[in-house]
């Protein structure tokens, strides 16, 4: 007999753990030995696995309390609880498709006004959604930076890089809502045609930049959703000369740990 589910508000977290472990149960995304998302009900999915963090739950609360669910839908969390290593979030099921591919240029379209209505919401003090430690590719994973001023930040990428390179500046620029992982895969189309953003670990306030930053790492300066989605952003040389050292900073990181 099929299972019928779970009802996240009377289910108790060892039976969700136990739920989550039945391999009859197949994941709705996630990687064969990565983080997974199951559906419970109708009402909710359960995303799990030792990457699952309190922070990623915590960031993704805050998100949807700030953003303007008319441009952009964020699941809502239920709540978060561990079990034997591995990180559990319930939240809320969005009835949708992974954007992978992105085929639709109406699509890109709705990703650029994402990202431009989240730049507009602002904070002054940098660093995680949550205000939590910075999490995400930019950031190394056996020390996560905590940054208090903007002037952390600055000294975190500076003394990555060598005397020879520009030093980074961050104190014109405004702190708006990046997330730091954007990618189709991040993006269902919900059946009423509005845009679904999951995934919001790397979340934080940062220049606008950042978020190209992170784009070109993943993509590479030369890959088309990149050039796609970051048609409208206008760039100003300065910001290009920053991109330049964050990404040669990122880059002088990278070696070191190898």
């Amino acid at each position: 007999m099929a299972s019928l589910g779970l009802h996240h508000e009377t289910a108790t977290n060892d039976e969700i753990a136990a739920y989550c472990s039945n391999p009859n149960h197949i994941p709705l995304g996630g990687a064969p030995y990565g983080n997974n998302v199951i559906k419970l009900s109708d009402k909710a999915v359960v995303k799990f696995g030792i990457g699952v963090t309190e922070e990623e739950a915590k960031n993704q609360k805050r998100a949807y309390e700030l953003i303007d669910h008319d441009v952009v839908r964020v699941p809502f969390v239920y709540r978060f609880f561990t079990k034997e290593q591995l990180g559990y979030i319930i939240m809320e099921y969005m009835e949708g498709r992974v954007l992978e591919p992105v085929e639709d240029p109406s699509q890109i379209s709705k990703i650029t006004d994402i990202l431009a209505h989240l730049a507009k919401i602002r904070s002054s003090t940098p660093g995680a959604l949550s205000g939590g430690v910075s999490c995400g590719i930019l950031w190394s994973e056996s020390e996560p930076p905590f940054f208090h001023t903007i002037e952390d930040m600055e000294f975190w990428f500076n003394r990555r890089l060598s005397k020879h390179d520009p030093k980074l500046v961050f104190g014109g620029y405004e702190l708006g809502l990046c997330h730091l992982d954007i990618a189709p895969r991040n993006f269902l189309l919900l059946q009423d045609g509005f845009l679904c953003l999951l995934d919001w670990a790397s979340a934080g306030f940062y220049p606008r930049l950042f978020e190209v930053c992170v784009l070109r790492i993943t993509y590479g300066m030369k890959g088309s959703f990149v050039s796609d989605v970051l048609q409208l952003r206008d760039l100003t040389d300065k910001e290009e000369v920053h991109i330049k050292s964050m990404l040669q900073a990122y880059n002088n990181s990278a070696r070191y740990y190898l």
